[in-house]
């Protein structure tokens, strides 16, 4: 069994996180990694959470959001909405294309991209 090299107990493996990136499983069990993550979390402020979230997801900076957004014009790409702006980014690329409302986001992926959003165009004219 494997032994957490944080709180020295021994574990089951499906009490530790699988590492894709080193390829094996954390040495800390899941009970210590949430344990320290709270504590990190509790000790940076909201600006600083989204900063690490945009570069982790995104691989974009703060000031690179907010220069996409300001070319927008605080609205969604697609339809000028400024409630719930997100991230718009290929999933087969991870490109970031734009900044996007949450419907029109979730519109997209739901389509599974350009050939969906295609079909649904040709359905609503053919039904016009």
């Amino acid at each position: 069994m494997p032994k957490c090299t944080k709180c020295h107990s021994e574990k089951s493996e499906d009490d530790f996180y699988f590492n894709r990136v080193q390829n094996r499983r954390s040495s800390w069990c899941k009970t210590c990694n949430k344990e320290a993550a709270t504590r990190r979390a509790a000790l940076r402020t909201p600006e600083e959470v989204r900063r690490i979230n945009l570069k982790t997801r995104y691989g974009i900076t703060l000031e690179d959001y907010n220069e996409m957004l300001e070319k927008q014009e605080g609205h969604c790409a697609i339809c000028d909405s400024s409630k719930k702006l997100c991230v718009d980014h290929c999933h087969e690329s991870l490109k970031v294309r734009g900044i996007l409302c949450h419907k029109c986001n979730v519109l997209i992926a739901q389509m599974r991209e350009l050939e969906g959003l295609r079909s649904a165009v040709a359905y609503l004219e053919a039904h016009e």
